[in-house]
């Protein structure tokens, strides 16, 4: 079978992953926490080929 186009991420790489934080007006150590407080559910759903996490506080 020949493909009529060629899939752009062949050329550029995948999307990136986007972890949206709405934690409001925080420091970059209070965002670090945050992260570092979600890794487990930040790994996993990257693993489930996810594209986009949105971590609310």
């Amino acid at each position: 079978m020949v493909a009529d186009r060629v899939e752009p991420s062949c050329f550029d790489g995948a999307p990136p992953k986007i972890i949206w934080l709405k934690i409001g007006n925080q420091s970059k150590a209070a965002a670090l926490n945050v992260l570092l407080s979600f890794k487990d559910e930040i790994e996993k759903a990257f693993v489930k080929e996810r594209a986009c996490i949105e971590i609310y506080l």
